[in-house]
């Protein structure tokens, strides 16, 4: 009897256009994929610095790394002008090592290390450290014995403000030595990789600019591309059939034996089914769903205007919400971009609130640890906004307003995190990993009081709102 009760669901699941689809989209070629590069940190490292290196055979000479390093420019108040480094004479170092007598730093390498002359002398140069994370973590030790090697080798440049230092990770882990800066591949490296893909079509080579189309398809997956399958996942397992069947197989260490045949043919759809219907951020997000039917304002408006939040687009991976009144948040749909272009949220409303619930791809299973954390961030909104937007809300947003001063380069790309609960600047202690994502949202972020009908959001939440919605007031004044 369960073999035709099985037979038949599988049947059904077959005829589903959203399984047929998540099989599609978990089987698209990409090279990187291929050749397992995804998790793989020496890979990804070497394909970076190559990229960057304006002297290699990729033909972009000095696109990519003048765009890349004008990205990051913007951490560092004592940065030199673009327009005075000679990208063209750039040296980039793989696997950067150290003197021999410099023995004190792990391994005794440096993931990435980029020399670049500066025009006014010839003898003069920055030095750009980057320390690239994928699936690992930094050692207790790690940043600080980099350092210490870094001043014993580049001295000079150390003392003449010329040495910056960069943690390049994928989810934003935060530094724990103050003299590193922390950038993301996600905002960093993405958005240079598409900017250089803009400018080889039709122009350059057919075959570089189809490799870093993958490149960059990798990245999004890190960044958002789960998004779809996400969604067509949880559509699938709606159906209490569908559930039963998939969860009854997940419990099965031999998925073969469990789902015959068809996880010969659709392996990768059913391990993705199994890993989502089994994963507690999918029970969090069931949970958040609930909480999109009720339509409250904050449980203190501000100045007699409500605060309204309104549940956005939602996947296992970001929970996100925004916080507006309505007159911005009317003020901001008109600057979105339009629904066919790049859209971000369904309500296309571009700033929102976003609750990030990340694993480590290299060790994602049920029992792994779940870390969390949150942000405001910037989605598309159409180009001739973005900066003035920018400049009016940012400086509303920051506390330690020296460390963190807006430069035009700051909003070029398609997200902007614009602030963190990880940064210490809102909250302490914030990022954490967790067993039970739901449980970290209702105490960090937002919940809901059932019993008097009303929703409870965090305090440094609430005047992150408060703060924007008053910046944000002043902008649409002066655009009237």
């Amino acid at each position: 009897m369960n073999i035709k009760i099985n037979s038949l669901t599988e049947n059904k699941l077959l005829a589903k256009d959203d399984f047929l689809q998540l099989d599609k989209l978990l089987n698209r070629f990409n090279i990187f994929e291929a050749t397992d590069m995804s998790m793989q940190e020496i890979k990804h490292t070497k394909f970076l610095s190559y990229l960057l290196d304006p002297n290699q055979s990729h033909g972009l000479g000095e696109a990519f790394i003048k765009n890349f390093v004008a990205r990051i420019s913007e951490k560092f108040a004592n940065f030199p002008k673009i327009l005075d480094l000679d990208f063209s004479f750039a040296e980039v170092k793989p696997e950067f090592r150290f003197s021999e007598d410099k023995k004190d730093a792990k391994k005794n390498s440096l993931d990435i290390l980029i020399k670049i002359p500066l025009r006014s002398a010839s003898d003069k140069h920055i030095i750009l450290a980057i320390e690239n994370k994928i699936g690992s973590k930094q050692g207790a030790t790690q940043l600080q014995d980099y350092s210490s090697a870094l001043s014993s080798e580049f001295n000079n440049e150390e003392k003449a403000g010329r040495l910056f230092k960069l943690y390049l990770t994928v989810n934003d882990e935060e530094v724990n030595d103050d003299e590193w800066e922390s950038i993301t591949y996600g905002n960093i490296v993405l958005p240079a990789v598409n900017t250089t893909i803009d400018v080889l079509k039709n122009r350059g080579s057919q075959h570089l600019e189809a490799t870093l189309i993958n490149y960059y398809e990798l990245l999004m997956e890190d960044e958002y591309g789960e998004q779809e399958k996400e969604v067509l996942a949880n559509i699938l397992i709606q159906d209490n059939e569908i559930k039963a069947f998939i969860g009854a197989g997940r419990q099965e260490k031999d998925k073969k034996r469990s789902f015959g045949d068809m996880y010969i043919k659709h392996k990768k759809a059913i391990d993705y089914l199994c890993q989502f219907d089994g994963d507690e951020r999918t029970k969090a997000l069931k949970w958040w769903k609930t909480l999109e039917k009720i339509k409250l304002p904050i449980d203190e408006s501000e100045e007699g205007r409500n605060l309204i939040i309104q549940y956005e687009t939602s996947v296992r991976s970001y929970l996100r919400f925004s916080i507006l009144t309505e007159q911005n948040r009317e003020g901001l749909l008109r600057l979105s971009m339009p629904s066919k272009e790049r859209k971000w949220l369904e309500s296309r409303c571009p700033i929102a609130y976003e609750i990030m619930m990340t694993k480590n791809k290299s060790k994602d299973d049920e029992k792994s640890p779940v870390r969390c954390w949150a942000s405001l961030t910037l989605g598309p909104v159409k180009e001739e906004y973005r900066l003035e937007l920018m400049k009016a809300i940012y400086p509303a947003l920051q506390r330690n307003k020296e460390k963190r001063q807006f430069k035009d380069n700051l909003c070029n790309d398609f997200w902007n995190r614009l602030i963190t609960n990880k940064s210490g600047e809102w909250t302490k202690g914030s990022s954490k990993n967790t067993p039970d994502p739901q449980s970290w949202v209702e105490d960090h972020v937002i919940n809901f009081d059932r019993s008097k009908n009303k929703i409870i959001v965090q305090d440094w939440i609430k005047e992150l709102a408060i703060n924007l919605n008053k910046a944000l007031d002043d902008y649409f004044k002066k655009l009237a």
